[in-house]
């Protein structure tokens, strides 16, 4: 029986999608709505009115590694033991047009790694993403985002893909995280996890998820709000690909976090976790992958 094994570059992908939000991300630029409040020293860090700053382009550039997993397969009985390590790498370009238009192109989306089972290296199949190097055109017609191509007719391929972009744009990830009413460094809250739409590629999580603002640092005259993510968290996969094998995940761990007060972006992340998953990659087989994620994102705004 030839088994199937599961594209590691999906787990990745689910692991990296948390921090995607600071690409599409809500902010505020207008005079009437500041970031800074300097009479109490508090600070609004979410909204949920507008995207990124209007005449502004933002490049996130993100890597996302799972680092010596070590891996258990129960086929019929048989028990093999292996290890598994993938790096995924990405790139996204966005520019906002309006407030209720962006430009946003996928510049990078690349992999590399290794499945060893039983001493065996296993195939680990690539893909390539279907709207790599493609503008793409986001609209927000009343409270929704829609993505698709700026040109041409999408494949099925490429509509899998907008559908993933789609609901990035439409999770409001920092509103939940972070809140919409005025913070100042000291605080700590929880955020409810019926009220985060996913973490992580995790959808709906159930767990607990804690963040601390911890201080504001000025770096080139613009105030940037240092934070600190604590997170334990369990879940099912975030819109699987096509065939893909059942899993549930879990994951430990936490997050450094500086971000823009201005403009309300992230612009430096590092999460660390350790991730559990449990998949059934054919009938009759079960296997557990553990290992530690590290996921690193710089955001540039220009």
């Amino acid at each position: 029986m030839k088994l199937r094994l599961v594209s590691t570059a999906f787990a990745l992908s689910m692991l990296a999608t948390s921090c995607k939000k600071s690409e599409t991300t809500t902010s505020s630029t207008s005079d009437e709505t500041p970031a800074v409040t300097a009479t109490d020293g508090s600070y609004i860090l979410a909204n949920i009115t507008t995207p990124i700053p209007v005449g502004k382009t933002v490049t996130t550039e993100r890597t996302t590694t799972l680092e010596d997993a070590k891996l258990s397969m129960n086929m019929a009985g048989q028990v093999m033991d292996g290890t598994m390590k993938q790096t995924k790498s990405e790139t996204n370009v966005v520019e906002a047009v309006s407030e209720t238009q962006t430009k946003h192109t996928i510049t990078r989306d690349d992999e590399s790694g290794s499945v060893v089972i039983a001493g065996q290296e296993q195939p680990s199949p690539s893909k390539t993403n279907p709207l790599l190097n493609l503008p793409l055109l986001a609209e927000k017609s009343g409270d929704t985002w829609s993505v698709k191509l700026a040109d041409g007719t999408a494949t099925p391929e490429q509509e899998t893909e907008l559908k993933d972009v789609t609901n990035q744009y439409n999770q409001q990830m920092d509103a939940a995280i972070y809140g919409t009413e005025k913070r100042k460094p000291g605080d700590k809250w929880s955020v409810e996890s019926d009220k985060l739409p996913s973490f992580a590629g995790l959808t709906k999580p159930t767990g607990i998820f804690e963040v601390e603002f911890k201080e504001v640092k000025d770096i080139d005259g613009t105030p940037h709000g240092v934070f600190t993510y604590q997170f334990d968290l369990a879940g099912f996969p975030e819109l699987p690909e096509e065939g893909s094998p059942d899993m549930k995940l879990k994951l430990k761990g936490s997050a450094e976090v500086l971000r823009s007060l201005t403009d309300l972006i992230d612009v430096d992340v590092k999460l660390t976790c350790d991730t559990l998953i449990n998949m059934e990659p054919a009938p009759g087989a079960t296997m557990e992958i553990t290992g530690k994620t590290v996921m690193t994102q710089k955001s540039t705004i220009k």
